[in-house]
């Protein structure tokens, strides 16, 4: 199981250089707040359909981003904690974040995306993303 995300005890990416940082804030607990969210920070058009699927086809576009390297610090895990729309939907978001790094990974792609969270979510994010046993 891949997981290309970058875990930091302090994350702040403080990138210079040829990188458009983006910091999505602490204590979102619903996904329609992660997405408006995602949208108001990296400018996303308005025809953004506000669901994951629009997500991931705007992170594989990244056009309008003028930087080759975008990176998407979080400052905590969204949608987790009470009150949050729990982990079904955060793990579908890490997925779509995942399978967005990965693509990008390509040699052919213009925009390298990096996805930073705090060190101390991994053990979690690793365990919403391990493979499904039956």
């Amino acid at each position: 199981m891949i997981i290309p995300f970058d875990f930091e005890r302090r994350p702040s990416r403080n990138e210079n250089g040829d990188s458009a940082v983006f910091i999505i804030p602490a204590g979102i607990l619903r996904l329609a707040d992660l997405l408006a969210e995602l949208k108001r920070l990296l400018v996303f058009p308005e025809y953004f359909g506000q669901n994951l699927n629009a997500l991931f086809d705007m992170l594989m576009d990244l056009g309008w981003i003028t930087k080759r390297r975008v990176v998407l610090v979080h400052k905590d895990l969204p949608m987790d904690g009470p009150g949050g729309d729990g982990d079904v939907w955060l793990r579908e978001y890490l997925l779509v974040l995942r399978d967005a790094v990965i693509r990008h990974m390509r040699p052919e792609s213009r925009h390298k995306l990096v996805v930073v969270f705090p060190f101390d979510v991994a053990k979690k994010i690793h365990q919403l993303l391990a493979p499904k046993t039956t």
